[in-house]
């Protein structure tokens, strides 16, 4: 029974490791369909025995890369301007994910850049660097511009010294141009002149 119900959810596109695991482990699901008026499954629900149910929406076609990214930035742009609620909406929008979705958020964050809401780019690059994705120095300078342009330079300052400022050979010289512009624009002669020289 229970490898039937694994059968028919892998048919049907749901693909999710948790789904999976929850009927291998003998989750007290079962599988229905509703057949749509074409023929198709129009919906998947999965009822408890409780008379709770969860409605799952049928796997939609194939979204090209600009159209996840435009749906994304819709929803950040949406969303309260706390930490909490961007990190919660990050949180549920990849939670059904394969894979993680980097490029998906690169691109989410060039367009945020293009709007000038940098404490969207901050929380974004914060969360991904959380996941332990895009750890890279590009995503460093656009958090590193992202917090300059927010006017947190101290906050900065101390992402640099901490993650890139330790070891200056491998850092490119166009990060290091800006930081020295930043502390340059903001008096901080002593700083400056550290990575300078």
């Amino acid at each position: 029974m229970r490898s039937t119900l694994l059968n028919r959810l892998l048919s049907a596109g749901l693909q999710s490791s948790r789904s999976a695991t929850a009927i291998r482990h003998g989750a007290p699901w079962a599988l229905a369909s509703k057949r749509g008026s074409h023929g198709n499954d129009a919906t998947e629900i999965f009822s408890r025995s409780n008379s709770d149910s969860i409605k799952v929406e049928a796997p939609r076609r194939r979204m090209k890369l600009g159209e996840k990214t435009n749906i994304l930035v819709d929803r950040l742009l949406k969303v309260k301007n706390s930490k909490e609620a961007v990190y919660g909406a990050l949180d549920s929008w990849v939670a059904w994910e394969l894979d993680f979705p980097l490029a998906v958020l690169k691109r989410a964050s060039y367009q945020l850049q293009q709007k000038e809401k940098w404490h969207l780019i901050i929380q974004v690059i914060k969360w991904m660097l959380s996941k332990g994705q895009a750890m890279t120095m590009g995503t460093y300078e656009q958090l590193l511009r992202a917090l300059e342009r927010d006017h947190r330079v101290e906050e900065a300052h101390a992402f640099w010294e901490k993650r890139i400022g330790s070891d200056l050979h491998s850092v490119p010289w166009q990060l290091c141009t800006f930081m020295i512009y930043m502390y340059a624009q903001n008096s901080m002669p002593e700083r400056l002149i550290k990575v300078a020289y």
